[in-house]
């Protein structure tokens, strides 16, 4: 009797031990996946947070220009100096800055000799060959516009009321030259050709007035568009002229008689090309890029084939720089989101991202 109650307690015991034990397993087997897997959503949460991180450090690519041999590129980004980078090796070799300062518009020379600084502040700064050669200081304006000639030896600025500054190199030496573009409409974009021999100045409501600076009181030629321009651009052999009107026209124009040569409808809606906009055209006088800021596209037209416009499509936000390279079969573009993208103009698809 004694050794059956000690078999059923023993085996009662035997059995519950036996059920805590799968219990204790069938728990383990419900934590430790639960465990993982808040282990791993909280690593993905950092890993997401980081990526957020980044997005908001994102700095926008305000100012690329390649040199001729595309070796090397010259960078500016939002409240950093002015850099050159090795696109081999993605070392920065060069820095230019205005110290204490921040940068609010670059320009330079085709052959990277003259590079000029505009501050925040209004500070201008003229660069010879990395080297600061000239300083000059504007009353603080939101419009400042730079441009500098193709060898460096004329640079000027002017902003959007008419404060103007220049320099020209002669017998060696930089010397500062005045101009005058005060004007009851608001001066938009300013550029030089390529020799710094003439410029043209963009005023609110599409008239651009062309000068030669040898005779600066005299207007060479204008161009009325008609309409509200939103981009300019001058072909390097300064016989084009090209405009991108608010209603999402392309027009390309005869410098030397003012007459509209080509004209195309980019798109139909016409909020598409509001300021933000800008084009370029290529060195070889045939095609021009407009950047689209809503759908942060590029447009391409060869308007001497008469082609369709092509689109180049990359960018997740408003393109801000554009260049073609020396033989006008490639194309490179910076943008807001940080990036520069180096297309191909024969097959219109991109090569690469350079960051």
């Amino acid at each position: 009797m004694h050794s059956l109650r000690r078999n059923y307690v023993h085996n009662d015991w035997s059995a519950r031990r036996t059920g805590v034990v799968a219990i204790r397993e069938l728990l383990l087997m419900l934590v430790v996946p639960l465990s993982l897997w808040m282990i791993s959503q909280a690593v993905t949460g950092v890993e997401d947070n980081s990526k957020a991180a980044v997005r908001v450090q994102v700095r926008p690519v305000y100012n690329v220009s390649v040199e001729p041999d595309e070796l090397h590129m010259w960078v500016y980004r939002l409240r950093e100096d002015l850099v050159r980078i090795n696109l081999m090796s993605g070392a920065v070799e060069q820095s230019l800055s205005i110290p204490g300062v921040q940068l609010t518009v670059v320009a330079y020379s085709r052959d990277h000799s003259s590079a000029l600084l505009c501050g925040a502040d209004g500070t201008v700064v003229l660069f010879r060959n990395g080297q600061e050669a000239k300083a000059h200081s504007l009353s603080p304006d939101a419009g400042v516009n730079a441009a500098v000639s193709d060898d460096g030896a004329v640079a000027i600025v002017a902003t959007e009321s008419g404060q103007f500054c220049g320099w020209r190199e002669q017998g060696g030496e930089i010397q500062d030259f005045a101009l005058n573009l005060a004007s009851n409409s608001v001066v938009l974009r300013i550029g030089l050709n390529s020799t710094g021999r003439r410029l043209f100045f963009a005023k609110n409501g599409g008239v651009v007035s062309f000068r030669n600076l040898e005779s600066p009181d005299h207007d060479e030629t204008t161009l009325n568009a008609g309409v509200e321009c939103v981009a300019f651009t001058w072909s390097r052999d300064e016989r084009h002229f090209g405009v991108v009107t608010a209603d999402s026209q392309i027009r390309i124009y005869d410098v030397s008689t003012g007459r509209v040569l080509h004209q195309r409808q980019l798109d139909d809606n016409s909020q598409q090309f509001t300021d933000g906009c800008i084009a370029t055209i290529s060195p070889d006088g045939r095609r021009i890029a407009v950047s689209a800021p809503k759908s942060c596209e590029i447009y391409l037209w060869d308007f001497e084939a008469a082609q369709p416009i092509r689109h180049l499509k990359g960018h997740g936000q408003i393109v801000h720089t554009m260049q073609f390279s020396p033989d006008s079969e490639r194309l490179y573009s910076g943008s807001y989101d940080g990036t520069i993208r180096e297309w191909s103009l024969t097959t219109y698809s991109q090569l690469r991202v350079i960051d």
